[in-house]
């Protein structure tokens, strides 16, 4: 209070002293609050359908690196989950369990999707999310079919585990009807 009305005191003080008034609580709120202002301000609404269809035609402007029979290439893989996404022209992909396409470069699409993300995001332990998991996951859009014809998609999805590596994973999204 007394720096407050001190005038003598340099603007930073004053400025400090002010915000020693201001609980902690509602400075971290501030980001969910500007959220809340973004996300109301958008004026068109998005039906579930529209955002399956353009995730399904590949709408993003990064090309399906190709390389023949890589969909089906085990060294392209990282771990045995996600082996389970790769090509098997005996079973059919599904949104549940969707496969690299047969041509698709699995290696190049995975390391593209981790240097150039549309978007990623870390899921880091810190105090408001104790998690102890440190996980890196990474969306990416490319102009093209990167699954087979039964579940076509653009859309790739990497999650890193620094953790546990067994945990992480690449895949073709297909959003779940």
């Amino acid at each position: 209070m007394n720096t407050l009305a001190d005038k003598n005191a340099s603007g930073l003080d004053k400025g400090i002293a002010l915000a020693s008034f201001i609980p902690i609580g509602k400075v971290l709120k501030i980001p969910k609050a500007i959220d809340k202002i973004v996300d109301s301000n958008v004026g068109e609404v998005v039906k579930k359908s529209d955002v399956d269809e353009v995730v399904g035609k590949g709408k993003g402007d990064a090309p399906v690196p190709t390389k023949p029979g890589g969909g089906s290439n085990p060294k392209d893989f990282v771990n045995p989950h996600s082996e389970k996404h790769m090509f098997e022209p005996s079973r059919p992909s599904t949104p549940n369990r969707s496969q690299y396409g047969e041509d698709v470069d699995v290696a190049k699409l995975r390391q593209e999707t981790m240097t150039n993300p549309d978007k990623a995001y870390s899921n880091w332990p810190n105090p408001n999310n104790p998690n102890p998991n440190k996980k890196t996951k990474y969306y990416k859009e490319f102009d093209g079919n990167i699954s087979t014809p039964d579940t076509p998609t653009g859309s790739h999805r990497v999650f890193e585990n620094l953790v546990d590596p067994t945990r992480s994973s690449h895949f073709p999204y297909v959003p779940r009807k």
